[in-house]
């Protein structure tokens, strides 16, 4: 595997794009974490481990949104801006 299908934070090969390579070799979708919403594919021999990828996902999303939220405001008094 090159060095450009590797993690960036961890240095480890993107399992993600591994199994989705897999899934292209058997014939298949390659449809591994890809959806918005749960798998419904349950007969998969990746769907537990895509489940859990899926709300891996959902919960960095969520994490991301959050600190947008909280983001404040430098000056509250806004009358002198351009």
């Amino acid at each position: 595997m090159t060095d450009d299908k590797k993690d960036p934070i961890n240095g480890y090969p993107d399992l993600t794009q591994f199994i989705r390579s897999i899934q292209r070799i058997e014939g298949k979708p390659d449809c591994f974490a890809r959806t918005a919403t749960d798998c419904d594919n349950p007969a998969c021999q990746w769907h537990s481990y895509c489940v859990k990828e899926l709300k891996k996902k959902k919960e960095k999303a969520m994490s991301s949104k959050k600190h947008y939220l909280e983001i404040k405001p430098v000056c509250k008094d806004l009358s002198h801006a351009p």
